[in-house]
Parts: structure tokens; C-alpha cells; sequence
């Protein structure tokens, strides 16, 4: 399905479509009005790569085997904050009492799996369709310990050729669904050789999510 939007400069399809297509490394996003500007970080915040404001208080959250740092923040648009989801299981973006988006979403599979073994349980949630989609590694947006690696969800065969015939006046659905690389956002997967059951799907969405990626700590054992 594509998005009919107010016509796109060719220069920056080329660049969409290149970032998809796989020549660049790289969703939804809650519009939260006008926002304040951000003040002076905190070390700790930034430290961690993460824009710190005034309205929010920085606080560490523990739940599902992770710990990650996060803002709980006071908008006129309301309280934006991070919670834990036990439904995912993992971490979701609220405003007051609507829930917004998922930002981390543990999924599982057995040690000696490969990663795409986790895309029919994604594929069977709606969250990336069920063919044409493969992961591809991605580069780290911040600096990563030794045994993390990134991955992302490109379209390949059917879904690639598709999405490279986009024209210059339409901006195309993310063609991996919700979970795969998109031009609306950041989102992308993370596992860990020492926890090799637990694949990490991180969304920091095109405003952000109010996390800062580099703090998320797998605490418990596999």
C-alpha cells in the first residue's frame, strides 16, 4: 500500500529508497506538540546519547531481565513516559494513560537458532509479513560492547522491487511492516553472544522514545 503525501524532492526518495534498498546503514512516531527545548543534559543522560529537558527526570527501569534508562517527562501535551509490558514482554511509550508505542520488545529462541528463526512469531503478530523479509546487520548508532551486533529488516525479491519503483511523488509504508527499516524512524534488533536467547527489537521511533539505547543492560540470565 503506498501513502499519498504533498510531493517529495527526487533527492530525497533516491536517499529513502538507497537506505532500504540496503546501500546505507540506518516508524511510527507520537506527535507530542510543541515540545520544550532541551537544557543543559545531565551527565548521566548524556552521556548515554540521550536528549535530556527540564519537564523530565531520568529514571532507571527494571522488569523482563533488562534495565534501561529513561525519561518520565511533563509536556502540555501530558506525562510521557516509559513502562514495562508484560504483554510483549518488554517496554512501551505512554502518554497520561494511552499507550502509545512499543519501544523494546524481547523476543526469544533457542541458543543455537539462528536470528531469523524469531520472524515467524513476528510474522504471526502482524509485525512484518510473512515472506520477502530478511535481517541484514546493521551499523551500531552508538558505540557497542564487544558481542552486540545490530540488525535490521530489509525487503528483498518482490517487496525490494516494489519499493524501488516508488514514484518520486509518493512515500512508501515501511515494506518490512512495523518492525522492519523504515524512513519514518529508527528501529532496529540487537543480540548479545551472551544471552543468545534474547533478541532485543528497539524502537526509538522518529521524535524519539524517551530511552537512552546505549543504557539497555540484558540483567538476568538466559
Amino acid at each position: 500500500m503506498m501513502m499519498v503525501r504533498p510531493r517529495v524532492p527526487a533527492w530525497m526518495l533516491v536517499a529513502a529508497l538507497a537506505l532500504l534498498a540496503g546501500c546505507a546503514q540506518t516508524q511510527r512516531h507520537a506527535d507530542r506538540g510543541s515540545m520544550p527545548v532541551p537544557a543543559e543534559p545531565a551527565a548521566s543522560s548524556a552521556a548515554a546519547g540521550m536528549p535530556v529537558d527540564t519537564a523530565c527526570r531520568a529514571e532507571i527501569l527494571r522488569a523482563h531481565g533488562l534495565q534501561v534508562e529513561a525519561q518520565d517527562c511533563r509536556y502540555s501535551t501530558g506525562r510521557w513516559r516509559v513502562r514495562a509490558d508484560d504483554a510483549l514482554p518488554g517496554f512501551a511509550l505512554w502518554r497520561d494513560d494511552q499507550r502509545v508505542d512499543t519501544v523494546i520488545h524481547i523476543l526469544r529462541k533457542p541458543a543455537d537458532a539462528p536470528l531469523a528463526s524469531v520472524l515467524p512469531a513476528l510474522a504471526e503478530r502482524a509485525l512484518v509479513p510473512p515472506d520477502d523479509c530478511v535481517f541484514v546487520d546493521a551499523a551500531a548508532r552508538y558505540p557497542v560492547p564487544d558481542g552486540l551486533r545490530h540488525h535490521e529488516i530489509r525487503p528483498q525479491g518482490r517487496r525490494l522491487t516494489q519499493l524501488l519503483a516508488t514514484p518520486a511523488d509518493q512515500v512508501p509504508d515501511p515494506p518490512c511492516g512495523e518492525y522492519g527499516a523504515s524512513t519514518h524512524g529508527v528501529r532496529y534488533f540487537v543480540t548479545d553472544v551472551r544471552h543468545p536467547t534474547r533478541v532485543l527489537y528497539v524502537n526509538l521511533g522518529q521524535d524519539g522514545t524517551q530511552i537512552a539505547p546505549s543504557s539497555i543492560r540484558i540483567i538476568a540470565a538466559d
